[in-house]
């Protein structure tokens, strides 16, 4: 998904799903309805929004002081609102690259004891035989 970019409340949907893409908590499924909603009225252009009033804010209320939900922790309103979008990206796009960093590093661990477990119940196969 290079050069797509994804939004804070995008990832919130995605992080309350289960596997099926349902929401199990119907307040949260009530969130997310609302989050869907006003994005695409965005999308249509009959909402605006501006900065820190984005739809992450009209469905869930305003940012609580100091911090913004939703890009991790140590980011502050102002870093995060005022950046040119250009920079907002490149952010993004660095979190992005972490997060894929870390897993392929548990990829490769879930296959090395996937490996281990494998040679492990073929000796015990063998000296069963």
């Amino acid at each position: 998904m290079s050069g797509v970019e994804i939004d804070r409340f995008t990832l919130w949907n995605k992080a309350r799903q289960d596997k099926d893409g349902n929401v199990p908590d119907p307040k949260v499924a009530e969130k997310a309805k609302l989050i869907d909603e006003l994005q695409k009225q965005v999308s249509e252009g009959s909402v605006s929004v501006s900065g820190s009033n984005d739809v992450w804010t009209m469905a869930l209320g305003p940012e609580h002081p100091g911090r913004v939900r939703g890009v991790g922790a140590g980011i502050s309103p102002r870093q995060y609102f005022n950046l040119p979008r250009q920079q907002r990206i490149k952010f993004a796009d660095q979190l992005k690259e972490s997060i894929r960093i870390v897993l392929q590093e548990e990829t490769k661990k879930m296959e090395a004891r996937s490996r281990e477990e494998t040679l492990r119940i073929e000796a015990r196969t063998k000296q069963l035989v």
